[in-house]
């Protein structure tokens, strides 16, 4: 059972408007077990989460090799289980997970700036909805970034 307390968030590391809604989002997911995928500077996320999940973060760069709270391993094509509960910070920058994983529940976040490397640029939550077989979505949200703009959904596949 996840314990909530009122005013824990105000202590510790900032975080950003994007982390924030994660963790609202994952507050009232009833799952256990989290997978954090390419968490990139979202890394500050973990820290608050370990109190309340089983959390894991997974990304395939291998500039976080060395740091022992990432496991360096590609999502896609590298054999690999995630928890009950996957947030795929990089929607964008890979195959859509809910195509393999499935009867899991997502936080899904593409953004629409188009960096190199974005093989699945995302333009609307309905995309991610779609992409990803998510039959039941419990949240959509849009947020302004400095370029364009994060999609984000929660829901289950």
């Amino acid at each position: 059972m996840k314990l909530k307390v009122c005013g824990l968030w105000s202590i510790g590391k900032v975080m950003t408007k994007l982390d924030n809604v994660v963790r609202e989002m994952l507050f009232l997911a009833p799952g256990e077990t989290v997978s954090i995928i390419g968490p990139g500077e979202s890394r500050n996320l973990y820290d608050y989460l370990i109190n309340f999940f089983s959390v894991e973060m997974i990304d395939y760069d291998i500039r976080f090799r060395d740091d022992n709270n990432i496991i360096c391993k590609d999502i896609v094509f590298d054999e690999y289980e995630p928890g009950e509960i996957i947030v795929n910070y990089a929607c964008e920058k890979m195959w859509p997970l809910g195509k393999l994983f499935k009867n899991r529940e997502f936080i899904l976040i593409g953004d629409d700036e188009g960096h190199n490397g974005d093989c699945n640029p995302i333009t609307s939550c309905e995309q991610l909805v779609k992409q990803n077989n998510i039959v039941e979505v419990y949240d959509t949200r849009i947020i302004k970034r400095w370029q364009g703009q994060y999609y984000i959904v929660h829901g289950i596949n």
